[in-house]
């Protein structure tokens, strides 16, 4: 699922079949490390994937590895303690249908510090090495998975890139007494800092704005939903989040069957 489809909450899938997808690829994400985990959002979601494909703790024949269908973390971090938790706090979900297990998973998945962050790997100051991350709420930077900063939409003056070079002004500060800031960011490529230019524009347009007009002037960069670099030009075109729940509400579609298809690794 690309970050740039991805509704800030679960909730907004109206379907269950979307949900299921983006808890297949949520499960994938964190089995790859895309996702960092705690050890007790661990626990919690490893015990709603068994909930979801085994049901009932009570309803299935358990033997000691009965855990060990599954992959959920990397091997080294699936530990016998670990699945100990994981059974013991499977017993509290008794009760949950598929579906319900589900969703469980992505309500306390959607909280993870890198739920719905597209992440790319620049050079700061000093040449350090961390990641600006997107998201529907804003632009984050991370180093070693720990988010330095973080700056909201509103707060974003302008975003531009140069040759490799990535660039973000933020207002921040008394509404009175504003503060102006520059960041700097340098990327592999001129091609990896268009990319996260463009990303920026995708997010901010989709998660943002009521809607994007074809054909209006271009004014305000960040209201208009152009941003130019020279001769470079990217308008995103796509309906926005308020425009797909709009539509989802007013067309009545039926609920589309599926089947769900066993994700156990061993």
């Amino acid at each position: 699922l690309s970050p740039t489809s991805t509704l800030r909450s679960p909730l907004h899938f109206f379907f269950c079949f979307l949900r299921y997808l983006f808890y297949l690829q949520l499960r994938k994400d964190i089995l790859h490390c895309r996702v960092l985990v705690t050890h007790a959002t661990a626990v919690h979601l490893f015990a709603c994937v068994l909930q979801s494909e085994l049901g009932d703790y009570s309803d299935v024949e358990r033997s000691p590895t009965y855990l060990s269908e599954f992959q959920f973390l990397p091997e080294e971090c699936q530990t016998h303690s670990f699945l100990q938790e994981v059974a013991l706090q499977h017993l509290h979900l008794v009760g949950h249908v598929p579906s319900q297990a589900e969703l469980l998973f992505l309500e306390r998945a959607k909280w993870l510090p890198l739920y719905g962050v597209d992440l790319h790997p620049v050079k700061g100051a000093g040449g350090a090495e961390l990641q600006v991350g997107v998201s529907h709420s804003g632009i984050s930077i991370f180093q070693h998975a720990t988010r330095l900063g973080f700056f909201h939409w509103p707060k974003i003056n302008k975003i531009h890139f140069k040759r490799r070079t990535f660039g973000l002004h933020v207002i921040l500060g008394d509404r009175n007494v504003p503060e102006y800031f520059k960041y700097k960011f340098v990327l592999t490529t001129e091609r990896a800092a268009k990319e996260l230019w463009r990303c920026c524009v995708e997010q901010h347009c989709f998660f943002r704005r009521i809607a994007v007009q074809s054909d209006e002037k271009i004014s305000d960069p960040m209201k208009s939903g152009v941003l130019r670099r020279r001769s470079s030009r990217f308008r995103y075109r796509g309906r926005t989040e308020f425009q797909v729940r709009q539509m989802m509400e007013t067309q009545k579609r039926r609920e589309p069957e599926f089947e769900r298809v066993p994700a156990r690794m061993s």
